[in-house]
């Protein structure tokens, strides 16, 4: 500090940890503006004005833009803080929200690729038994010609829950009324349904039935799976279970993830009961 207790703008620098520049560019949009400018053009502040920065500091800390920033720091009523600190919290939770979505889908589609990579590493191919819970997913009805990229990258479905408001997450999966016609080509509609992030309305909506399901998973080319309903099919019959006659196809890594059709992963779920003579 000089004589005339002014820092010049190389101390105020030191002191506060920030740049000549920063200062200079405060001074430019009328943020922090020097109290002295000498003939040489050298800029002074004096010591309330330099206090001033640990308070845009915390500002900028909590959020604030520059331009907020200045009609705070300047003597603003506590209508206009309540008003704009008001504005900045929940400015910040619509943020914290969109961040709790959008790692809610990266979680969901890691848990898929992990999924995936135990299935081919271990080559879990055989047939297991699962108790699955009810569960309600976003569906539509779908015109199925064995065209698997374009039933599962399926632009009608994706801009149908853009409409709603909503998104989906976790695996697309397909919902076939016949296992028996789809392992034999002859399927022609299905449904094509996935988790959808909130509720949807019920006329958009499929319900999957709670039950024990029969569960195989399939590694490899979709246009393989016959080959897969055929192993499933002999175990039903071999362990004395009857089969349901719908099926669910659930595509754990598909297109939206790799184009290695060896590393492509579905798991067939067929409801089942066993057999009462």
């Amino acid at each position: 500090m000089d004589k005339d207790n002014y820092y010049s703008i190389g101390q105020v620098a030191e002191l506060c940890q920030i740049s000549r520049k920063t200062l200079r560019y405060y001074e430019k949009i009328g943020l922090l503006i020097p109290d002295k400018v000498a003939d040489n053009g050298y800029r002074y502040y004096d010591e309330s004005t330099l206090l001033t920065l640990p308070v845009i500091r915390y500002y900028k800390q909590m959020g604030f833009k520059l331009d907020e920033i200045k009609e705070l720091v300047n003597g603003a009523p506590f209508s206009t803080l309540s008003y704009e600190f008001t504005g900045k919290l929940n400015e910040h939770r619509a943020r914290e929200w969109e961040l709790s979505r959008m790692k809610h889908f990266i979680s969901d589609w890691l848990e898929l690729i992990v999924e995936a990579q135990m299935v081919i590493e271990e080559h879990l191919t055989d047939v297991t038994l699962k108790v699955l819970p009810q569960r309600t997913y976003y569906a539509m009805p779908y015109a199925f010609h064995y065209d698997y990229r374009k039933a599962l990258i399926n632009i009608p479905f994706n801009n149908g829950i853009e409409n709603l408001n909503n998104h989906i997450t976790g695996p697309v999966c397909m919902y076939f009324s016949s296992a028996e016609d789809k392992a034999a080509g002859r399927a022609t509609d299905c449904l094509v349904v996935q988790e959808a992030y909130k509720e949807v309305p019920k006329v958009h909506s499929f319900t999957f039935p709670a039950g024990v399901y029969a569960s195989i998973y399939h590694i490899g080319d979709f246009n393989h799976l016959s080959e897969t309903y055929c192993k499933l099919n002999q175990w039903v019959e071999t362990h004395d279970y009857d089969a349901e006659a719908d099926v669910f196809e659930r595509y754990v890594v598909d297109y939206w993830t790799t184009e290695q059709a060896d590393l492509y992963v579905t798991e067939l779920l067929i409801r089942v009961h066993k057999h009462r003579s």
